[in-house]
């Protein structure tokens, strides 16, 4: 009987946790795609391609991070590539314009994380 009630409790913290992942999840890939939107003046249909993009990227992001299977070095790997590709599928939805101002919004974005 024991068992079965840590073992539920441990079930019941999993689902928490993975619930309030996929909050921040969705409420990161919001306001990261409004600061796009209002940074490179996106049309509605970009808008929603980036939103879904970044929302994929932090999924991808909370599924690495919880793998126990993997090392670090390898976590850090793949989320490095997992944030090119997401980049790289953005800029194929962006105006000539709107990439040079992407380019700039990344190195920017990149300079102020590197300072934390």
């Amino acid at each position: 009987m024991k068992k079965l009630f840590l073992t539920g409790i441990g079930l019941l913290f999993a689902v928490t946790l993975t619930f309030a992942q996929s909050a921040e999840s969705q409420e990161g890939a919001r306001k990261k795609a409004a600061e796009l939107t209002e940074k490179l003046q996106l049309t509605p249909e970009q808008q929603g391609s980036v939103h879904q993009i970044i929302l994929d990227g932090y999924k991808q992001k909370d599924a690495l991070k919880a793998d126990q299977t993997i090392t670090e070095d390898v976590k850090k790997e793949r989320l490095k590539e997992g944030a090119k590709k997401g980049h790289e599928k953005i800029k194929e939805i962006l105006t000539p314009e709107q990439k040079d101002r992407y380019e700039a919004w990344v190195k920017e974005h990149k300079a102020k994380h590197k300072d934390h």
